[in-house]
């Protein structure tokens, strides 16, 4: 009888020390699950490239300059299901049209490090020069005015 106690007391320790394995460690989110989570708004836009003029270096503001203040609160969305979506934020440039529409497609290459984006504010292929879930900065070789080569730099911060 003293066994079948010392076996039991034994089995009851045993049972009562195994510890359950902690949760495993949450997985890292990919960058197309951080492209489709929240809003981005973009921060800047640099263009870099030689003034036709003088053949000088430039580089423009090109997000101060050209953009009308109305278009500066923008927030884009890149949806799960490849569309993009713009919000036109609280300085709405058309009152009278929607406050968010679909506008254009995106997606990621195959390596994870070009985002190709056909909406009407940035449309072309972007290498992702760098990527975190508070901010993502890409750049683009473009022609401006159908005639100047210039790189193209953007910087959206992530709402």
């Amino acid at each position: 009888m003293r066994k079948i106690l010392l076996a039991a007391s034994l089995l009851c320790i045993v049972i009562a020390s195994c510890k359950k394995d902690p949760d495993p460690t949450p997985a890292v989110p990919t960058r197309s699950d951080t492209l489709t989570t929240g809003k981005w708004i973009i921060s800047s836009i640099i263009a870099q490239g030689k003034n036709p003029i003088n053949q000088r270096d430039t580089t423009v503001n090109f997000f101060a300059s050209n953009f009308d203040s109305c278009a500066k609160d923008d927030l884009y969305m890149f949806l799960t299901t490849g569309k993009m979506s713009v919000d036109q934020g609280t300085a709405k440039c058309d009152m009278s049209g929607p406050q968010s529409k679909e506008d254009g497609t995106w997606n990621l290459n195959a390596g994870k490090d070009t985002l190709i984006m056909s909406d009407g504010t940035l449309p072309g292929k972007f290498k992702i020069m760098s990527f975190s879930n508070t901010s993502m900065q890409l750049m683009a070789d473009t022609v401006y005015a159908g005639v100047l080569p210039v790189k193209l730099t953007a910087t959206f911060s992530h709402q």
